[in-house]
């Protein structure tokens, strides 16, 4: 949230917003500009102190287009010739997952590992 002067403050702290008219408009980066990063539904509430808007409104944060990929394994200390599930997950800029990332990619890999040998006897 942004104060009326456009100073940044964490989402649920007090900050004095501009009237005019009986309405507080956006100006720019000013006076309420809202910026959530947490995918969440949050509940947005507002209070002078002695009026309200209530219950407030539900707002629903989705997640940023991918940024970069997570990978863990099942294992830390897998076992050679025995199989370790791994997980890579689309992440926004946030750290959130990004769902929109879907399909087929393709993901070469890359490090020292060798692959299965082609003649066991």
């Amino acid at each position: 949230m942004s104060s009326s002067t456009g100073t940044a403050t964490a989402f649920g702290t007090a900050e004095t917003i501009t009237f005019a008219s009986g309405v507080a408009t956006v100006s720019g980066a000013n006076n309420g500009v809202m910026r959530l990063y947490k995918v969440e539904t949050a509940k947005v509430t507002v209070t002078d102190g002695s009026i309200s808007n209530g219950t407030g409104v539900s707002v629903t944060v989705s997640a940023a287009g991918a940024k970069s990929l997570a990978l863990s394994a099942a294992s830390t200390t897998p076992t050679a010739g025995v199989a370790d599930n791994l997980t890579i997950t689309a992440l926004d800029e946030f750290g959130n997952t990004a769902t929109g990332y879907t399909g087929e990619k393709s993901l070469p890999s890359a490090g020292r590992a060798r692959s299965a040998p082609t003649n066991r006897r």
